[in-house]
């Protein structure tokens, strides 16, 4: 019994190292965000992130979950973008948010205030290049008030 246990979970081990050996990685369409935050309390909460698209010709977007009582916070990011001309907005559950367009030329700083959905506590952040856009890249952070 236990040799057969000891093969299953080396098989298993195998498996999952071949998965992270392959280095999976996500489309160059793909918004690709990465987030840290501090919380105290579920209140005092601050999310800082980077996102990045490699390159896209069509509408993209970021769902930014945040781990807080409170529904209201402010966001500030800060975008650039190597080819191309992208608007970047800024939507909560139910305001217009802020818009902004970046090109390379242009870095842009979006700043609001949203108001996080009540189910899932989210902001969004769209992207629609003009045309071909490559190279977007920014740093958001939210700060629950």
């Amino acid at each position: 019994m236990m040799r057969a246990t000891s093969r299953w979970l080396a098989g298993i081990g195998a498996a999952c190292l071949a998965i992270a050996s392959t280095g999976c990685e996500a489309p160059p369409d793909a918004a690709v965000l990465k987030c840290s935050a501090r919380n105290v309390a579920e209140v005092a909460v601050k999310k800082d992130c980077t996102i990045g698209i490699r390159e896209f010709d069509h509408h993209a977007s970021a769902t930014v979950k945040i781990d807080t009582r409170r529904r209201l916070g402010f966001v500030r990011g800060q975008f650039t973008v190597q080819q191309g001309s992208v608007r970047v907005a800024l939507r909560g559950s139910t305001d217009a948010g802020s818009t902004v367009v970046v090109s390379p030329d242009a870095p842009a700083i979006l700043e609001g205030s949203v108001r996080l959905s009540h189910r899932d506590r989210a902001f969004v952040l769209t992207f629609d290049p003009e045309g071909q856009a490559a190279g977007l890249a920014g740093e958001v952070s939210f700060e629950a008030r």
